[in-house]
């Protein structure tokens, strides 16, 4: 490889180690939970250690430094196998971040896995057998005939991804769908640039196009966080002051508004006697209740400050509060069985409603908190 050659592409990649390593420091709880968190880091490292391999390559290949083409090739070879290990990570971010319940267990996370796991060992035997690589007279190592077995293996999770995606936004309970576009998107750059890298071989573009990906999706998992609560994943209460003025405008005889103040019973209790950690939990699953139930009328939900919750629905349907209280209620019920919780985990809803699109939110929320307070069940 020529001299100014080696040191563009080095050089493309250095940037591209700078850019994720920046990436992975800013990434942090305020932007996804534990689990997302977790995830999204192993696919900037996976993608920083491909990047690091990249570097060593380069750098050895026009002499800058002194290995064996054996040494620099084995290097660059090994590198390659964290692409496809970067896409496995991302699945999974993506399966935390969609909420996919059903498929966060051992057995799931094992299955996913498998494709990774036979890729390793054919990468091993490889040494021998030159299925994805070829040592050539002990010195050189060149591509196999399965060299593109890593490029399957993207595909593998990337189509999986893409496809739930597209399930997920045909959804009609799903309103908002940007954030499966994003997820699409980040696939689609890394898949351009693994397949213009295939036509321009030893070139830096799939490094370019990946790197792309995740400042492309860093910047849009920052964005929202702006209107987001950082601890439910709900809107918050700035979002929910300019959003539900936009739906009081829309409001009519035909499209009343209804507005539900809602808080957790007996909330003061479950921090005083089971912790703050508990009562953190318990409104995670509240909010996430609150979600799942306004979801099922395109409506808006958002929390509004300790353990308090406004929802916003435009709808004509005959007896909407009890219907609405009931299936948040029952739906409560489940998922605090579901996730372990061994007390009485309840709200009170207050409830209001207008046909004026000139209401005022300040007065509406002022009728939905009497209401509440009228509704409580328990004490603070």
């Amino acid at each position: 490889m020529d001299y100014r050659y080696a040191l563009v592409y080095a050089s493309v990649n250095i940037f591209c180690l700078v850019i994720s390593l920046i990436i992975l420091q800013k990434f942090t709880t305020n932007v996804g939970n534990e689990q997302e968190i977790n995830y999204f880091r192993k696919m900037t490292t996976s993608f920083a250690i491909f990047l690091v391999a990249e570097i060593f390559w380069a750098i050895a290949e026009c002499g800058m430094l002194s290995v064996s083409p054996l040494v620099s090739g084995l290097v660059k070879m090994a590198g390659t196998f964290f692409i496809p290990l970067m896409v496995y990570f991302w699945f999974w971010f993506v399966m935390y971040k969609y909420k996919n319940e059903k498929m966060k267990g051992k057995l799931w996370k094992f299955i996913t896995f498998i494709p990774m796991i036979l890729l390793a060992i054919v990468y091993i035997i490889s040494y021998k057998a030159g299925i994805i690589y070829q040592i050539v007279g002990g010195k050189e190592v060149i591509e196999g005939p399965g060299f593109n077995l890593s490029g399957l293996v993207d595909n593998i999770y990337g189509i999986a991804i893409i496809i739930y995606s597209i399930i997920l936004m045909r959804r009609k309970k799903e309103k908002d769908k940007s954030n499966y576009i994003i997820q699409i998107v980040f696939i689609l750059l890394c898949t351009f640039g693994g397949f213009v890298d295939g036509l321009a071989k030893d070139t830096p573009i799939m490094a370019l196009a990946i790197c792309l990906s995740f400042v492309f999706l860093f910047i849009n998992l920052q964005e929202p966080q702006i209107f987001n609560d950082a601890l439910t994943g709900l809107n918050n209460r700035r979002r929910a002051n300019s959003y539900i003025e936009i739906m009081i405008s829309n409001t009519d005889e035909k499209k009343p508004l209804h507005l539900f103040m809602i808080d957790i019973d007996a909330f003061k209790q479950i921090n005083d006697t089971k912790g703050h950690l508990e009562g953190d939990k318990a409104l995670c699953v509240v909010g996430e209740a609150i979600a799942k139930e306004t979801d099922e009328y395109r409506g808006f939900a958002a929390r509004w400050g300790g353990d308090e919750f406004i929802v916003a629905i435009n709808a004509n349907i005959e007896s909407f509060e009890e219907l609405f209280k009931k299936g948040l209620d029952e739906r409560l019920e489940t998922y605090a069985k579901n996730i372990g919780i061994h007390y009485d985990l309840t709200v009170s809803a207050g409830h209001t409603e207008t046909t004026s699109n000139v209401a005022s939110l300040t007065s509406l929320i002022n009728q939905a908190d009497k209401d509440l307070y009228k509704n409580k069940k328990y004490s603070r």
